[in-house]
């Protein structure tokens, strides 16, 4: 499965960032073509580190290296990133399996849900207005933009750690690795 992950090159025109965006992007892809693999993921051995999660990770670490993180920086930012992309990744999987279950479009599904969800938040008004707009936004579009805005985040907050001084240890003087 890892052998279908894009880890592109940093160039010029847009430097690690662009390389780092579009390796998460391929990740999730990849992780929503194959919902299987979250049940195997952490399980230790052989196999699960094998030559296309092995070259994926060497790729990457370069990506990083290239924005001028150390090799143990790297390696945290790029877990930084992998574990926002699984996390994501977990749960759209998780509802696209149940849509492809129900027999509906996405959309569909959505606005089956929608009624009892609209009853549930009846006291919450915020809620409500939300689960309105997500209802006129259609489903696709509103999980594309928010994985694309929570991994801005974790890119700036990583970018911003490299602006200052500090490399990306734990800040509490802990161990920094289980």
């Amino acid at each position: 499965m890892y052998g279908e992950v894009e880890v592109p090159e940093p160039d010029a025109a847009g430097g690690w960032r662009s390389a780092a965006v579009r390796c998460a992007h391929s990740l999730r892809e990849t992780f929503l073509r194959h919902p299987w693999i979250v049940s195997v993921l952490g399980e230790s051995g052989v196999a699960y580190l094998g030559p296309n999660l092995m070259r994926m990770s060497e790729d990457l670490l370069g990506v990083f290296e290239a924005a001028g993180f150390d090799l143990e920086a790297s390696d945290r930012a790029m877990n930084t990133m992998i574990a926002y992309v699984i996390g994501v990744a977990t749960v759209e999987a998780a509802w696209l399996t149940k849509v492809a279950r129900s027999g509906r479009s996405e959309d569909e599904w959505l606005r089956h849900l929608l009624p009892a969800a609209g009853q549930a938040v009846q006291g919450y008004p915020r809620l409500r207005r939300l689960y309105e707009s997500q209802l006129s936004d259609g489903a696709g579009a509103g999980r594309e933009d928010t994985f694309k805005l929570g991994l801005d985040c974790v890119l700036d907050g990583l970018e911003a750690r490299l602006g200052s001084t500090a490399r990306l240890d734990s800040t509490d003087g802990g161990p920094t690795r289980p």
